[in-house]
């Protein structure tokens, strides 16, 4: 009896040794198909939790989350370059994942981007142009780098064969296109907002510079001040206005708000100039009224 539990016991231990061992082998052999698609669910999740952070205007935690889905991404890769299957279709999976890797760089540095822009609207608020200035470069620079991921996203997308691509991962091929897609239309929206608020943004500089010289009584300096910010503000004007029909829905509305900005602020100008050529000739009544006028328009403007 002894002898019989004992067999009993090692066909046992045999059994579950070689279970093990079919599973490693398993593993190791079948499975970094497998374990890069989970990846890739697990990259999309950690990015839908970076959205969720990006709706509430938390860009640090937003690039958290972007980063854990990078670095699974980049893992994902890893799996396939060392799966074993037909070079075609491990191709197929290297762009697949490729493009989604790019894809998620692209909004890292869109994040870069926004979070900039939310400081350079606080140095806004402090009047603090050069600060503004530089803080802009900032953000235009994140959308150059943005734009080039994006470049590589594009290129990964368009090399992806959906014939060969292992079937294991074509249900998730329309997620990566989607995404693709939103920020094909968003990415120049944002960097056309941007270059036309940096216009408005000069052109206002050289107004608050006119006014400086109208509190000094420097009626030349002041009509040449005004005068400087109307090519700038006229042409963010325009921007503004061939952004209020975009694609995104916040742009299209913040362009409108800033189009009556750039509208209300050429209105200003226009008295501003003919009040100082009024003060220049000497007649300060005509001048002031000008003035007043403008005035009254300014303190209606409304930034958002």
């Amino acid at each position: 009896m002894k002898t019989k539990t004992v067999i009993g016991t090692i066909v046992v231990v045999v059994t579950v040794i070689c279970i093990s061992c079919f599973s490693l082998y398993y593993s190791i052999v079948k499975s970094p198909l497998e374990q890069a698609d989970n990846l890739f669910h697990s990259s999309l999740e950690k990015y839908s939790q970076a959205m969720n952070y990006w709706k509430e205007n938390d860009y640090v935690n937003a690039r958290i989350k972007l980063a854990g889905a990078k670095t699974d991404a980049e893992e994902a890769i890893k799996y396939i370059e060392k799966a074993g299957f037909e070079p075609t279709r491990k191709q197929a999976a290297l762009h697949y994942f490729g493009a989604w890797s790019n894809l998620i760089e692209t909004v890292i540095r869109l994040s870069d981007a926004l979070e900039d822009y939310e400081q350079a609207m606080l140095l806004f608020n402090y009047k603090d142009w050069s600060g503004v200035m530089t803080k802009f470069l900032d953000v235009k620079e994140d959308i150059v780098r943005a734009q080039t991921y994006f470049l590589f996203a594009k290129e990964n997308i368009e090399l992806i064969d959906v014939e060969t691509l292992p079937s294991e991962l074509k249900s998730s091929v329309v997620e990566i296109q989607t995404y693709f897609a939103e920020y094909q239309t968003y990415l120049p929206d944002f960097s056309n907002f941007v270059d036309a608020f940096v216009l408005l943004i000069q052109g206002y500089a050289h107004v608050m510079d006119g006014a400086k010289y109208l509190d000094q009584e420097n009626w030349r300096a002041a009509e040449i001040s005004f005068q400087e910010s109307q090519p700038y503000i006229g042409e963010a004007k325009s921007r503004f206005d061939n952004l209020k029909n975009c694609k995104t829905a916040y742009l299209a509305s913040l362009s409108s708000e800033f189009y009556s900005v750039a509208s209300t602020l050429e209105d200003a100008i226009s008295y501003l100039v003919i009040g100082c050529e009024y003060a220049k000739a000497g007649d300060m009544s005509s001048a002031n009224s000008e003035f007043e006028t403008a005035n009254r328009i300014l303190n209606g403007i409304s930034w958002g």
